[in-house]
């Protein structure tokens, strides 16, 4: 395995055990949830654990991104991108007419 991988193996791991421990130390601190959108209330029947909440919250956030960048990306790439032409357009070209 190369040294690239190991390092973005241990992140993702080191990530992923502070979510574990934040979801397991925060359990019991609940929030009733309301939603007042003026022409119709929803309230949820019991609280709910904040962790729960705020996975659900950046599932859906992370779920609308992809979403997004897919319908975003669709048909704006091009098929190839093609450097004839240009020839040898950098400093100090031979067939440039203002050198």
């Amino acid at each position: 395995m190369s040294a690239s991988k190991t390092i973005t193996l241990i992140v993702i791991l080191l990530i992923a055990i502070c979510a574990v421990l934040f979801t397991i130390q925060n359990l019991n601190r609940v929030s009733d949830l309301s939603l007042n959108l003026g022409f119709v209330a929803v309230h949820l029947k019991d609280p709910q654990p904040l962790p729960y909440l705020l996975w659900s919250a950046f599932g859906g956030g992370a779920l609308c991104g992809v979403i997004f960048a897919a319908l975003l990306g669709r048909g704006s790439r091009p098929a190839s991108i093609s450097h004839e032409g240009f020839g040898n357009a950098g400093v100090g070209a031979t067939s440039d007419d203002w050198s």
